[in-house]
């Protein structure tokens, strides 16, 4: 007996899991925005869960970055909030 086909996720899901997870979805909210479970979406999806959210956010920065430059005081204001993730270097 045959079971259900492996699930192939496509270009336009990929894209929303790695712009929800960005945003701050949580897994949960992005599998049943999907109709999966947390764990297929974990197998299917793992490169926009993990680097994939870095990215959008990254846009967004670069965006208001953009928008500050052509003299959005708006974006500015935002682009300068931004608090960068601090990193310590290993010795």
């Amino acid at each position: 007996m045959a079971g259900r086909p492996a699930f192939q996720p496509t270009r336009q899901q990929r894209d929303l899991v790695a712009t929800a997870a960005g945003g701050g979805a949580t897994q949960q909210a992005i599998a049943l925005a999907l109709g999966l479970t947390v764990p297929t979406l974990r197998k299917c999806f793992p490169e926009e869960l993990q680097h994939g959210a870095a990215r959008r956010r990254l846009e967004v920065l670069l965006s208001l970055f953009a928008a500050a430059r052509r003299g959005r005081a708006g974006a500015a204001r935002r682009y300068l909030a931004h608090r960068p993730e601090r990193f310590q270097a290993s010795r």
